[in-house]
C-alpha cells in the first residue's frame, strides 16, 4: 500500500487533490484487472503502462498519465466502459473510480506506508 503525494509548490497543498492510499498493480493477473482487484475504494498504479481498456466496466474510470519522472502529463482523462484509452508519451498510469485531477507538470510521489 502506498500514499501519493505531491510536490508542486506553486500550488497550496490544500488545493491539490489526494489519491490516498494506492494500490501497486503487480504482475500480469493485477495489472489485467486494475481497480477490479482491489475493493473499487482506493486508486490503482499500473507503472510501464500507457494504454488502459475499459472492457467489463459497468462505470466510468478516471486515469491520470505520468511520464518516466512521474510527472502528470494528462489528468481527468476519462475511460468509458468497453473503450481504451492511450497516451504514447506516458509510462505510467494511475486509474480511479474518483475523478482525480492534477495539474500538468505535477510530480506524484509514492512513499510507502510500511516504512
Amino acid at each position: 500500500m502506498l500514499m501519493v503525494t505531491s510536490d508542486f509548490s506553486r500550488v497550496p497543498a490544500e488545493a491539490l487533490p489526494s489519491a490516498g492510499e494506492v494500490w501497486v498493480a503487480q504482475g500480469f493477473a493485477d495489472r489485467l484487472l486494475g481497480v477490479f482487484a482491489t475493493s473499487f475504494d482506493r486508486p490503482v498504479m499500473l507503472r510501464d503502462c500507457n494504454r488502459v481498456h475499459g472492457i467489463g466496466l459497468s462505470r466510468p474510470l478516471y486515469l491520470t498519465f505520468l511520464n518516466s519522472d512521474d510527472r502528470v502529463i494528462n489528468s481527468g482523462v476519462l475511460l468509458r466502459p468497453w473503450s481504451i484509452v492511450a497516451n504514447a508519451r506516458a509510462k505510467h498510469v494511475l486509474e480511479s473510480f474518483t475523478r482525480l485531477v492534477f495539474p500538468i507538470g505535477c510530480r506524484l510521489r509514492l512513499c510507502d506506508l510500511e516504512n
